[in-house]
């Protein structure tokens, strides 16, 4: 037996990858992508020769350029590595990897200069490049899809942008009988490959979800290709039928990863035998149907309109055909799935029970990603019964504690308190939502416990505390300008993100200094994000109405006020945090707002009145042009009126640019700055862009000429 395809994405796993991996000669599609692996990317992964799809992105390795040795890998279909922290120039020869590569990923790094296309091979179908520094364009010579939203070059040819993101294009497979009078009944349809035929057919269907694609998406590969696969396996298969050979197959997308396949009968027939609707069903399950080109398979079939059970029961067992006899083995399959399934269900049960008993209503287990569900006892175990030497903190949710798993793996513990307690709905709601969410950047839910009244959220353990303690001088953490900024970059990464990573977006509602904490490695990460709410389904001129939620002082004035949220109610926050770190002050301290002191400051004297007043003595050795900027960017992401805040993507831009333009770059390791050194053309770029963003706002010069405190 040999090992094809290893899915581990989604997990927790951390640490380097093992240099053990080269023996899985065989593999084809490699996820590890949303995880926290650490180290280098092993340069044996060379050795797999055979592989087609390579996802890597979401960690948090130490590599800042894409591995020289990919380019070994003449199979290679897709590359995946969004959100790896890339940097620098990108190589046009990535895109000639073998004549077969496909896609390539590199969404959310920090690429800059040119994206170059010219070498790119004519296989090449999908370019995702979203969220880098990308200054300009060179094509290849055949049409690619690209995908640039998020980068400087589309700030000045935005129809540039949406042209080349829409090259690809494939409309679906119609299904228009507009020609036919008659109707069909249940389980029956037209063919839609039979033009003016209006023959009632009764097809197979079945719900096929892709595991990894070695494509972009299913909604731009060619359907008849597809087709023609699917209908070449099934008639190699050992389940040969005079009737599946004139079958014919109709495959249509229903998400980018997902398919709807109806198989129907020749078209001599209006409805397949209980024999050969057995006989599919035992080729497919059986994995006797691949699709070589596209990525590995599970196959739902919808239903059992043909009753293939009952082939069991219709025939003597004497002098059987080999379609009864694998129909009979398709009976006796069925019945231990049942029974597995059955099991499963009481169990499923019993959990459910647990939401009705502590709800008003049967709310459903909940859909989980990546998260375990521990019992009561388990918790007590890890917290040697919630003893006061393991409570570590205590929040609004309600208390900390610290405590290990069998494996030794230290996690954080939030136990609800009384007065936090949520009903069933919300409590599934919110931690659907968190196990949903995985992102490098953000505090990462292992598991949760709901049971005899109690609701646990188990994280991973963030051992050096939070922002806002390390600002206070509880920690003995060096608050330096590099690291402020490092923190900066991170914790906006995160917040960017919930806002434009995830379907439908996520608005945070509740960003402050002490959500953002530091990992070992004072690696920034934002949490408690399982108070979100999603965010409107098209922009944020569509506000969602939800009852205030949040803390004072980080809270959007027009939020507070109408009840309106929006993803620059986050902004706001995210403003105030830009302060917290300048001025190393909580928001409110003393009956004295922060944002309204340094709104005066700056109004009054300029930088050199809010340096004398508003600075944390703390922060040494900054360069003062780059203070003034991140105070520019705090006030304008401040601004009483939403319209005139700029997007979260803007604010980690300029983050990123401060960064870059002070020769301070974030290491995604330990937060500890390294050194980059930038082309002047870039550096002008990143000076014009933010003066660009305030542009509107004057400097904040005029603006605050007569400025009084509220």
């Amino acid at each position: 037996m040999q090992l094809i395809d290893l899915l581990l994405h989604k997990n927790n796993f951390s640490g380097d990858i093992p240099s053990t991996v080269e023996g899985l000669i065989h593999i084809e599609i490699l996820r590890l992508d949303l995880n926290q692996l650490s180290g280098p990317i092993p340069s044996n992964l060379r050795n797999i020769t055979n592989l087609t799809a390579l996802y890597l992105g979401s960690n948090s390795f130490t590599d800042s350029r894409v591995p020289s040795w990919i380019s070994s890998h003449e199979n290679l279909r897709l590359l995946s590595m969004d959100s790896s922290h890339l940097t620098g120039n990108l190589s046009a020869d990535i895109f000639s990897l073998g004549p077969n590569l496909s896609t390539v990923s590199l969404a959310s790094n920090n690429f800059t200069g040119s994206l170059n296309l010219s070498l790119a091979n004519a296989a090449l179908l999908l370019v995702n490049v979203t969220n880098n520094n990308f200054t300009s364009f060179v094509n290849s010579n055949h049409t690619v899809e690209v995908i640039l939203h998020g980068n400087p070059f589309c700030s000045v040819n935005q129809t540039r942008c949406d042209e080349l993101d829409n090259l690809q294009s494939s409309p679906p497979v119609s299904r228009n009988t507009s020609l036919c009078s008659n109707s069909c009944s249940d389980n029956s349809t037209f063919n839609p490959k039979l033009s003016g035929n209006c023959q009632c057919f009764r097809p197979l269907n079945a719900i096929v979800n892709f595991l990894a694609l070695k494509i972009p998406s299913l909604e731009i590969y060619n359907l008849t290709l597809m087709e023609e696969q699917f209908a070449v396996g099934l008639n190699r298969s050992t389940v040969k039928s005079f009737a599946i050979a004139g079958s014919q197959i109709v495959i249509e997308p229903i998400t980018p990863t997902q398919a709807l396949v109806s198989i129907f009968p020749p078209t001599n027939y209006a409805t397949w035998s209980v024999n050969d609707a057995a006989l599919i069903l035992y080729a497919i399950n059986n994995k006797e149907i691949l699709f070589p080109s596209i990525g590995p398979t599970v196959c739902a079939f919808i239903g059992d309109p043909y009753n293939t059970v009952a082939i069991a029961n219709s025939r003597s067992t004497n002098g059987l055909s080999t379609g009864a006899k694998v129909g009979i083995a398709m009976a006796v399959i069925f019945f231990v799935i049942a029974m597995i399934i059955a099991s499963l269900y009481a169990v499923r049960e019993k959990k459910r029970a647990t939401w009705i008993e502590a709800g008003e209503i049967d709310t459903g287990s909940p859909k989980l990603m990546a998260a375990h569900w521990f019992s009561l006892q388990e918790i007590r175990k890890c917290t040697d019964n919630f003893s006061q030497s393991n409570e570590i903190g205590e929040g609004g949710y309600g208390k900390v504690y610290k405590g290990y798993l069998p494996t030794g793996q230290k996690i954080a513990i939030k136990r609800a308190g009384s007065d936090s307690l949520q009903s069933a709905a919300e409590f599934k709601f919110e931690i659907e939502l968190l196990s949903s969410v995985h992102h490098h950047n953000l505090v990462g839910l292992i598991g949760f416990c709901f049971e005899e009244g109690e609701q646990i959220l188990v994280y991973e353990f963030m051992p050096n505390g939070t922002l806002r303690e390390s600002l206070s001088g509880a920690t003995d953490i060096q608050m330096d300008w590099q690291r402020r900024i490092s923190v900066a970059l991170n914790a906006a990464r995160g917040i960017v993100y919930l806002h434009t990573g995830v379907n439908p977006q996520v608005i945070h509602r509740d960003i402050k200094s002490s959500n953002i904490f530091l990992d070992d490695r004072l690696f920034a990460k934002v949490a408690d994000f399982g108070l979100s709410k999603l965010a409107p389904v098209d922009n944020d001129s569509t506000p969602l109405s939800s009852q205030v939620k949040g803390t004072m002082g980080y809270l959007d004035p027009d939020y507070f006020l109408t009840n309106r949220l929006t993803h620059k109610s986050d902004v706001y926050s995210f403003g105030v945090v830009l302060l917290e770190l300048i001025t190393g002050r909580p928001p409110i301290q003393g009956g004295k707002y922060v944002v309204r002191e340094i709104r005066t400051a700056y109004a009054q004297g300029g930088m050199e009145q809010v340096v004398k007043s508003m600075v944390d003595p703390k922060l040494k050795d900054y360069p003062l042009e780059a203070l003034e900027k991140l105070v520019k960017l705090a006030l304008v992401s401040v601004e009483d009126n939403p319209q005139r805040r700029p997007t979260m993507t803007e604010v980690m831009k300029e983050v990123e640019s401060l960064s870059e333009v002070t020769s301070i770059k974030s290491d995604v390791q330990g937060g500890k700055p390294k050194n980059t050194h930038l082309e002047e053309g870039t550096k002008a770029h990143m000076r014009q862009k933010l003066a660009n963003l305030f542009q509107h706002s004057g400097n904040y010069t005029a603006m605050f000429a007569n400025v009084q405190p509220k």
